[in-house]
């Protein structure tokens, strides 16, 4: 990417890092907002060489990763969205393919939030 002059990198974060942490989960809490301060030091490293680096902050997702979270706060979270429901993969992929084009390209070192309806 360097050689070339161009890259576009999206991390996948957590809204844990765009509003108040949940209870009980600090080690998680912690090793994402590390991601997050490598994703601001990174971009800024890198933005002269044409290279973007940002993260994208969803609620809970609909995926295999929600087999190992109790179904309760599974459906608690559906119930407290303004949607009433979970985002799907569908509802995150538009962001993260615009964060890897070239129309992006003044896009660096960002969070972006979804949200779900959630105003955070």
């Amino acid at each position: 990417m360097s050689k070339n002059k161009f890259g576009r990198i999206v991390v996948m974060l957590t809204s844990c890092t765009t509003n108040i942490p949940p209870k009980y989960l600090s080690s998680y809490v912690t090793s994402k907002y590390a991601l997050l301060g490598l994703i601001k030091a990174l971009s800024t490293e890198y933005a002269d060489k044409g290279i973007r680096i940002n993260g994208v902050s969803p609620t809970m997702i609909e995926t295999k990763f929600l087999q190992n979270v109790p179904e309760l706060l599974v459906q608690q979270n559906a119930m407290n969205s303004p949607t009433g429901a979970n985002l799907t993969i569908e509802e995150v992929l538009p962001l993260i393919e615009f964060l890897l084009q070239d129309s992006s390209g003044s896009i660096t070192g960002q969070n972006i939030a979804i949200t779900n309806g959630n105003i955070m």
